[in-house]
């Protein structure tokens, strides 16, 4: 993305977003839980997950109005914020079912020859987040 163009400042914006922002909300939010334990009836988990779920409408209302992050174009932004929504899921499911713009988005990014290149090299016949499958992801299912 050239500094000089117009979509240059929302490029930066969402390319330093995905680990400034939204991965640290994602990951107290899942080291919390993880301390707190299932069961837990601290008021501290709602209160990061109304948080993180601001995030999310964030992101949810951006992808509303382009199709990738510095807008048309497919960009290192969209790379930096599939981690939070593909490999992530793997540990921390972010809770992004009923968000259709950003299912759309990823959608979008594993029909890209590049990425359906990078996962049949990791192994997958297709993007296991969008099956639902995210054990495979990082090698916890031993059926494979």
């Amino acid at each position: 993305m050239p500094v000089a163009s117009p979509q240059y400042p929302d490029y930066l914006y969402w390319f330093h977003y995905a680990n400034a922002s939204l991965l640290s909300w994602s990951i107290v939010s899942w080291i919390t839980g993880m301390a707190l334990g299932p069961d837990s009836n601290s008021p501290l988990l709602p209160a990061l997950r109304q948080r993180l779920d601001r995030h999310l409408e964030m992101v949810e209302n951006r992808l509303s109005q382009v199709d990738y992050f510095a807008g048309a174009e497919f960009t290192a932004a969209d790379i930096m914020m599939h981690f939070p929504f593909g490999t992530m899921k793997a540990f921390y499911d972010l809770g992004f079912d009923n968000r259709p713009n950003i299912k759309a988005w990823l959608a979008r990014i594993s029909e890209r020859p590049g990425y359906q290149r990078g996962m049949k090299a990791a192994g997958h016949e297709q993007d296991p987040v969008l099956q639902g499958n995210t054990s495979r992801v990082i090698g916890l299912d031993s059926s494979a």
